[in-house]
């Protein structure tokens, strides 16, 4: 019984010294209310969902996001990214599902601080 004690203590310590997969991962939705280029190569975007914008990646250099379990966004990704964002405004489409992720992502889409830089895990339109 003492070592099942011993073990869940450990478990739980490990748990608890662990980062959460889900801390810090969103999933906004709505059509693009607003993306735009940001000195130096920042692109900014706000779905209609969001309170505000967010910085989501560099035409300059690789996108790093303290916190985001996914990797880095590529300079040539970025400017897809911005080139699909920019069509999505243009024609009113709407994005079911911009996953984000990063250390500044709040619990909901109505509550980014702001200037907050994230990282775009996926989207689909």
């Amino acid at each position: 019984m003492k070592a099942l004690t011993s073990l869940a203590l450990s478990v739980a310590l490990v748990a608890a010294a662990t980062p959460n997969a889900r801390a810090g991962t969103l999933v906004c939705g709505g059509t693009v209310e607003q993306v735009a280029y940001h000195v130096p190569g920042r692109v900014m975007l706000r779905l209609s969902g969001m309170n505000t914008f967010v910085f989501i990646c560099s035409t300059d250099s690789e996108w790093v996001v303290p916190g985001s379990q996914f990797g880095n966004t590529t300079v040539s990704a970025c400017k897809a990214i911005y080139a699909t964002f920019l069509a999505a405004r243009a024609t009113g489409a709407t994005i079911n599902g911009l996953y984000l992720d990063g250390d500044q992502v709040p619990a909901s889409c109505a509550s980014f601080a702001p200037w907050v830089n994230v990282s775009v895990r996926h989207f689909a339109y």
